[in-house]
């Protein structure tokens, strides 16, 4: 009697493992997952879009949003020229998705070194191979990115929630025929490919593995084809995500001023260390139309001085010294006659800015700025700008400068000045 229970224990052992066998060595179509994923909300109804297809979604958004008013980037690496300090920075980003895209974009992690610069070059060694350190400092930032909201209100031309259903419909035909069609006509083959080059190499992975890998690509690729329907045809009324970043910079050397109070005073050499740190909130919405805005809000704190609160100019002082043979050295000196000060400022700004108008050559807007200071520096500051975002040819943003009125403090005056502020980003060109 026991040897039959043990038959019997046995057999459905090996008929159970069989089966699975055979359902995991073959190509799984990902419109189960597909459906599987789908969020029941609060009220028991099944969201129009699973969390994973909405992920790659803003992922892909929040990578192509203008770099003027929020500064998240998904390049792995970039570089990038800053007209507004004069620096060149060259970094990289980690976001939360590593390899899996499907992934919800929970956190990016930046990190750049930022070299001054004259004339779009930044000097890292002098003539006398000097390491100029003071040349040079370090961002960090970290952003954590909230949950994005999709609105697929219909309008009179565009019964959104029924479309976007019906091209489902036919999209998961597509991927249950092209699974079918591989397991009854290419499975074995490839069953057999596989027996024969996995033992030359071990990276290859188990065919359950490999099978997996390619039902996650398709899966990737159906997100990704329901995501190109939603955008081109406009099946969405609008779109928002928001976002928080912490950002610190660090100079690896202080800069160097020559500093008197007055002309009749030797100066000194002083080090300062413009060490910074800000806390920024924003909100994105872009709407189908074209139309879209941004908002930020910014708490910072910064090592400050008299030279950069009061916008003080150098002055070229001249000193000579005797050398041997009664010969004379004149030395030229840049300093600042100025009463000195080092402090702190703290200050909150708002930034809003509205895009108006898109096409294929870019996006196009307004934009304000209003700054708070606190402290010894305790000034208001304003802006009016018109920013541009020009695209490259798959949409998104390589160019963006804005035109910018700017209304400035200083501790003793107001200085009112037009210009274009710039940042160019080249993170295409490195692989």
């Amino acid at each position: 009697m026991k040897i039959k229970n043990y038959f019997r224990v046995f057999l459905i052992t090996v008929v159970t493992f069989s089966s699975a066998q055979g359902i995991a060595q073959s190509l799984k179509s990902p419109t189960k997952q597909y459906e599987s994923d789908l969020v029941i909300n609060k009220d028991g109804d099944t969201l129009l879009f699973n969390p994973k297809m909405l992920s790659l979604l803003f992922a892909d958004k929040i990578g192509t949003s203008f770099g003027g008013s929020n500064d998240l980037s998904l390049q792995k690496f970039y570089f990038g020229i800053d007209s507004d300090d004069k620096s060149i920075a060259l970094g990289f980003n980690i976001d939360s998705r590593g390899k899996e895209k499907l992934e919800k974009l929970k956190w990016i992690f930046s990190a750049a070194l930022k070299l001054k610069s004259a004339n779009n070059f930044a000097t890292i060694f002098d003539g006398k191979g000097k390491f100029l350190n003071d040349n040079i400092g370090a961002t960090y930032k970290a952003s954590y990115i909230a949950g994005g909201v999709i609105n697929f209100t219909s309008n009179s031309d565009k019964k959104r929630c029924e479309a976007i259903e019906n091209n489902r419909r036919k999209l998961f035909e597509k991927y249950d025929a092209a699974a079918k069609k591989f397991n009854d006509e290419s499975l074995k083959t490839f069953k057999k490919e596989h027996n024969i080059s996995s033992p030359l190499d071990a990276d290859l992975g188990t065919l359950n593995e490999v099978l997996k890998e390619k039902h996650d690509t398709a899966y990737e690729e159906l997100a990704q084809e329901e995501i190109d329907y939603l955008l081109e045809n406009k099946m969405y009324r609008f779109m928002s995500n928001k976002w928080v970043s912490l950002e610190v910079f660090t100079p690896w050397g202080g800069i160097t001023n020559y500093i008197t109070s007055d002309e009749n005073t030797a100066y000194v050499e002083n080090r300062f260390y413009n060490i910074t740190a800000s806390l920024s909130g924003n909100y994105m919405r872009a709407y189908s139309s074209g139309e879209s805005y941004f908002l930020k809000l910014t708490a910072g704190l910064k090592n400050n001085n008299t030279i950069l609160a009061n916008d003080v100019s150098s002055k070229t002082f001249q000193t000579s010294t005797a050398a041997a043979n009664n010969n004379i050295i004149v030395k030229n000196e840049d300093v600042y006659v100025t009463p000195y000060e080092e402090f702190a400022t703290a200050s909150i700004s708002f930034e809003p800015t509205y895009f108006f108008w898109s096409n294929v050559l870019g996006d196009f807007g307004i934009s304000a700025e209003l700054e708070l200071n606190f402290g010894k520096y305790n000034r208001t500051n304003w802006k009016l700008g018109f920013p541009i975002s020009l695209k490259d040819k798959e949409g998104k943003p390589s160019i963006n400068f804005e035109f910018q009125y700017k209304s400035i403090k200083t501790l003793d005056k107001t200085v009112d000045v037009f210009g274009i502020s710039s940042n160019f980003l080249f993170g295409d060109l490195i692989k």
